[in-house]
C-alpha cells in the first residue's frame, strides 16, 4: 500500500484494472479447479489459491488501486469522509476475522474443491476477497 498510495488511475486505467482483476480472479478459480482435479487438494493443487500467487497479487493490487482511485475522486467531489473512515477502521477487523469464517465454512464441508469446485471455490474466494 505504501508504494501505491500516491497512484491515481485515469478512467482508462481504471477499466484496465477492472480487466486485470476479473482475469486474475478467473485464472485463480479455473486454474485451481484444473490443478485440484489433476493433483487433488494438495499444496500443489491449491498453489494458485495461495496469498502470494501471481494471480492473487494482481487481484490485490488492481483492487487496491481501484478503491484508492474511487475514494480519492469521491473525496474531491463530495464529503464521504465519514463513510471512508468507517470502512477503513473495519479493514483490520475483517482481515483478522476472515480466517475464522473460512474455518467455519470448512467445518461445514465446503472447501475449494468440495462439494464441487464450482461451488466451493467461489464461496472460499468470496470469503477471502
Amino acid at each position: 500500500g505504501f508504494l501505491l498510495r500516491d497512484i491515481i488511475l485515469s478512467a482508462r486505467q481504471c477499466w484496465g484494472a477492472v480487466a486485470i482483476f476479473v482475469v486474475s480472479w478467473l485464472l485463480t478459480a479455473v486454474g485451481t479447479a484444473i490443478l485440484c482435479a489433476r493433483l487433488g487438494p494438495t499444496s500443489l493443487g491449491l498453489m494458485l489459491y495461495d496469498f502470494l500467487s501471481p494471480t492473487v497479487i494482481l487481484m490485490s493490487v488492481s483492487l487496491f488501486l481501484l478503491v484508492r482511485t474511487v475514494v480519492r475522486r469521491e473525496a474531491q467531489v463530495s464529503t464521504k469522509d465519514k463513510f471512508v473512515a468507517t470502512l477503513s477502521s473495519a479493514t483490520l477487523g475483517v482481515y483478522l476475522v476472515h480466517p475464522a469464517i473460512l474455518d467455519l465454512i470448512r467445518e461445514h464441508g465446503i472447501t475449494p474443491v468440495t462439494p464441487s469446485v464450482w461451488i466451493g471455490l467461489p464461496v472460499s474466494l468470496e470469503t477471502i476477497s
